[in-house]
């Protein structure tokens, strides 16, 4: 009984020295989880609508809760209100604080129009993420800059070499040109930086995070110096350990996508949910409160050392919270503290709610809250090692329950995904602890940082493999159509591996499933794929170059009225070369075709 989700054990009495089993109240495990949903879609609502938005959506939805609580009370004749108000209470004051949060926020911003030119002012919230320009010429790779500003989200954009003292927590000031409008209420769109006018000095934690980057990118230099590291592995260890995915050519982040390892590469939930569970491993034999002393602890030292940057909070929630689950094996602590997470990071970022990258966090917490730990037994009693077990349960389950969103947002599936994260997980928390005791020495000293780092080479090196291998190949990726319909396919196809596994009898009903959702999938590809990238070119004169292609090779290209480059990067709009020649990204999946005006279209196949 004590181990049904439907009691609970209080501690021993001092008196008896007994437990005493209780009922579980399913409401505690819902009471923050309602709010948060709650504070989401009124997010998303006033990102898109204002003011206006704002007032509709909680006067409807405020009033729909009283009146469903009235009827309810009504007709149970309830003598227990406090478990309505339990609900209640907390949706009263999210709305209430969330209303007030967004209102603030939101007479700030202004209309943008593509195309202004204007000065622009704000602080450095993330570290700069480089990729290359869409055409081959000499102007080289752009880097991205977010900035946050009381107007709301900026994209800073930076052709060539980065300017001095864009580092993260400084507050620039520049001349801007705008070349995409904003998306929500408070964002403020894109801008191509024209000319810096002022940079300011970092501050507080920015500045501590600056110095110990600097001082851990020293270390790894020094363990390339000794021809122990690549530029690449190099690049990889930096991403792996602190999130800066900069140095990572473009090649090997299309590879590590491909592979489905890009978020190890850019501090997630899943790198902190391996340190603490490598952090519990080794405080197995202490107290569950000493073990959340040292994990908090823990979380915050990383916190600060990798930078309080919004992917990095959002990761600190998410894979905490996910350990929590993992540890405690019930929902009557993990869901609340997911509930009060999403209502954190809301606060602290309303533009989280339209972020792909939140909602990915949120279902993969989801999913371990609910999954992880019946899979962890279930490993366990394939006599796998409590450790792997742990590791293989979060990496297995993270993968399976965002493989759907996967799709419905980026419209690819990787095709061996989950068995490269199978592959690498258990050499993760040693790259995370050691990267982390590698940073604390290069603070220190960056050659004794660099032992460290040496140290971690081979799990490094074999990272860099398993993402390489796995990914390079064109059937490394499976390219649908991006969507809900893609998304119901491979929910289906998820259900019915893990089904099969825990309930065989229901193979029948979901393979029918599965030739339906197949045939839907199949008749919507056909009918709606879009043709896009359409320019009038002479098709016998189509090139396919390398991507990318260094300035060195520019002279070498043959003569032709159309370039082709196969990259999964997306390319927003046609670009042309110095020269004038139309260039084309084309992802897998992609051929061309010619219409009957003789333009030259590139299409995505069904599938």
């Amino acid at each position: 009984m004590e181990n049904s989700p439907k009691y609970g054990t209080t501690p021993p009495s001092k008196t008896t020295g007994y437990s005493v089993t209780r009922p579980h109240n399913p409401i505690h495990d819902i009471r923050l989880i309602i709010p948060a949903l709650y504070l989401w879609g009124m997010t998303i609502t006033v990102l898109h609508t204002g003011v206006t938005g704002l007032i509709a959506y909680n006067a409807v939805l405020i009033g729909l809760s009283i009146l469903g609580a009235g009827i309810t009370l009504w007709k149970t004749r309830s003598a227990q209100p406090h478990k309505l108000a339990l609900i209640l209470l907390p949706l009263l004051i999210t709305s209430l604080a969330g209303s007030l949060n967004l209102g603030l926020r939101l007479p700030l911003a202004i209309q943008v129009t593509a195309g202004d030119v204007a000065e622009v002012k704000g602080k450095i919230i993330t570290r700069p993420t480089t990729y290359p320009t869409p055409y081959p010429n000499t102007r080289g790779e752009r880097t991205r800059y977010l900035l946050s500003s009381p107007q709301g989200e900026i994209t800073l954009i930076k052709r060539g070499e980065q300017p001095s003292g864009f580092v993260p927590g400084a507050t620039v000031t520049v001349l801007a040109k705008n070349i995409e409008p904003p998306t929500h209420q408070l964002s403020q769109g894109e801008w191509n930086l024209i000319t810096v006018r002022s940079v300011g000095k970092t501050r507080g934690v920015w500045r501590l995070s600056n110095a110990i980057y600097r001082r851990w990118d020293n270390a790894l230099n020094i363990a390339e110096q000794g021809k122990l590291y690549t530029p690449d592995t190099h690049a990889l260890a930096r991403g792996l350990t602190i999130g800066d995915t900069s140095g990572l050519s473009f090649p090997k982040r299309d590879a590590y996508r491909a592979a489905g390892l890009s978020h190890l590469t850019a501090v997630s939930g899943a790198n902190v949910a391996f340190l603490l569970i490598f952090v519990g491993t080794l405080l197995r034999h202490q107290t569950p409160r000493r073990k959340a002393a040292a994990s908090i602890s823990l979380l915050l030292v990383f916190v600060a050392v990798v930078g309080p940057e919004p992917s990095i909070l959002r990761a600190a929630v998410s894979g905490s919270v996910g350990v929590l689950a993992l540890y405690l094996g019930h929902r009557k602590q993990a869901l609340p503290a997911l509930g009060a997470g999403i209502i954190l990071l809301l606060f602290l970022r309303p533009s989280f709610a339209v972020s792909p990258g939140f909602v990915l966090s949120v279902v993969a917490t989801t999913g371990l809250i609910l999954g992880a730990r019946p899979l962890n037994t279930l490993l366990q009693a394939q006599h796998v090692p409590t450790y792997l077990a742990d590791i293989l349960a979060v990496s297995i389950t993270a993968h399976l329950v965002t493989t759907p969103l996967t799709a419905y947002f980026f419209g690819t599936i990787s095709t061996l995904g989950i068995i490269a994260n199978i592959l690498v997980a258990p050499l993760m928390p040693i790259i995370t602890a050691a990267g982390l005791i590698g940073i604390t020495l290069s603070c220190i000293n960056p050659l004794v940082g660099a032992v460290a780092a040496a140290a971690a080479w081979p799990a490094v090196r074999w990272v860099d493999l398993v993402g390489t291998i796995f990914g390079s190949g064109t059937w490394s990726q499976i390219i649908l159509p991006p969507g809900a319909v893609s998304a119901l396919l491979v929910t289906a196809v998820v259900a019915t591996v893990v089904l099969c596994v825990t309930a065989p009898k229901t193979l029948t009903m979901l393979a029918i499933l599965l030739v339906v959702g197949s045939g839907v999938t199949t008749w919507h590809a056909l009918a709606q794929a879009p043709a896009t990238h359409c320019l009038t070119a002479d098709p016998t004169t189509t090139v396919e170059i390398p991507y990318p292609l260094p300035a060195s090779q520019l002279a070498e290209l043959p003569p032709a009225t159309l370039y082709i480059q196969r990259t999964s990067t997306p390319q927003k709009r046609p670009i042309l070369t110095p020269n004038g020649i139309p260039v084309l990204r084309l992802p897998p999946g992609e051929t061309l075709t010619q219409g009957k005006d003789g333009r030259i279209c590139a299409t995505r196949m069904a599938l």
